[in-house]
């Protein structure tokens, strides 16, 4: 999976997944906040990991805002 450039493609790779674990936050090796990690499954394919990262290049963890999908 990689983003191309292209955001929503690469978003849209997600479609379906459904979030089934999660994993722990990783620590960052040069000491920045630790990556979140969540396990994705989906029926047919094989299961996938994702981290919550500061911004695409991968410096630092990063925070996830968790809503109701009606706000």
């Amino acid at each position: 999976m990689s983003n191309n450039g292209n955001f929503d493609t690469y978003y849209k790779q997600l479609d379906g997944f459904t979030i089934v674990k999660y994993m722990g936050a990783v620590e960052d090796e040069y000491g920045g906040d630790p990556f979140p990690q969540f396990l994705l499954c989906k029926e047919g394919h094989e299961d996938i990991m994702i981290e919550v990262s500061r911004d695409p290049e991968g410096n630092e963890g990063g925070f996830l805002f968790i809503s109701d999908a009606n706000d």
